[in-house]
């Protein structure tokens, strides 16, 4: 057997091993039915960051905004990947979608997390688990992003993380989410 043969053969078995370990993480987050597509509204919701077409490592000028870099991939203009107490190098498009609409993911419901609908004081404000909240005020997101609390004080799901974000950063997320409809 050849070099290049046995090269080939262990291309092959390291990336069988990487589909078996991807395998054992996603059972170990939550699971995941093959049998049941995820859905946001009527879409099925995105599972990498969100980056332009053709583009491996984003670049400043991809997006309209610092905000949006930090929403669709997790990272600032800087390219400073913002650590979460979940998972590096994953946006907020991850579980919330493109459009911040939500839908479900994992067997979990993911909020709507526009600004038209956490603000609008005239929606019926349940949140998922039942429970009343205010309409969100720019400083109730924040706790939310970074303290993990809703505008009423409740404790967001566990899968939510807990950003760890300059306050230009926040801000230019908030801004951003403002910009979703």
């Amino acid at each position: 057997m050849g070099r290049k043969s046995v090269l080939l053969i262990s291309g092959v078995v390291l990336v069988i091993g990487l589909i078996g370990l991807l395998c054992v993480v996603v059972a170990f987050l939550g699971g995941l039915n093959l049998g049941q597509q995820m859905t946001a509204r009527s879409q099925a919701l995105p599972i990498m960051p969100m980056m332009p077409m053709g583009s491996s490592t984003p670049q400043p000028g991809d997006f309209s905004s610092n905000g949006e870099r930090i929403f669709r991939t997790g990272s600032n203009d800087q390219g400073m990947v913002i650590p979460n107490s979940m998972m590096s190098g994953m946006g907020c498009a991850m579980c919330h979608g493109v459009d911040g609409h939500g839908g479900t993911m994992m067997g979990r419901t993911v909020p709507n997390i526009t600004w038209m609908h956490l603000a609008d004081p005239n929606l019926e404000q349940e949140t998922i688990n039942g429970r009343h909240r205010n309409p969100y005020s720019e400083q109730a997101y924040k706790v939310a992003i970074v303290g993990g609390h809703d505008s009423a004080g409740n404790a967001l799901d566990q899968m939510m993380p807990r950003w760890q974000m300059s306050d230009q950063d926040l801000n230019d997320v908030i801004a951003y989410l403002k910009t979703l409809r």
